[in-house]
């Protein structure tokens, strides 16, 4: 892998975990080749602890534009999408000046939104048995 522009976007935890399972690293050879591998395996192996792996496109930009309202920044969505709320103190540590910028009703009504829309990492497994 090569870094054309390094500022070009950022990736959701779901884009990055897609990228990982579907990359090819064929054109490392010897102890980089074992760096890239073991990189690859760690964080694919955190990833799928995470809400990431039942998340899809659909759901991302279905929540994404269910934010609208809300005016929060494009990295405060992004982290909304990545670490998944489920309670204020969370919530205080995406959104800067949360108090100032959304009343109390509208920080529950964005919890609300994100238990709705989001899947959780347990949803799956819950859904199964």
């Amino acid at each position: 892998m090569e870094v054309i522009n390094n500022n070009a976007a950022t990736l959701s935890n779901f884009e990055v975990y897609n990228l990982l399972a579907t990359s090819q690293h064929s054109s490392y050879k010897g102890k980089e080749a074992e760096n890239v591998a073991t990189i690859t395996f760690e964080t694919s192996e955190y990833l799928a602890k995470t809400p990431c792996v039942n998340q899809n496109p659909q759901v991302i930009e279905g929540f994404l534009k269910a934010l609208t309202p809300y005016k929060l920044s494009s990295l405060e969505k992004l982290q909304l999408v990545n670490i998944r709320p489920t309670s204020l103190v969370e919530l205080h540590l995406v959104i800067e000046d949360m108090d100032e910028r959304l009343g109390e009703e509208l920080v529950g009504q964005l919890l609300d939104l994100v238990a709705k829309l989001l899947p959780s990492r347990d949803q799956e497994t819950m859904e199964t048995q």
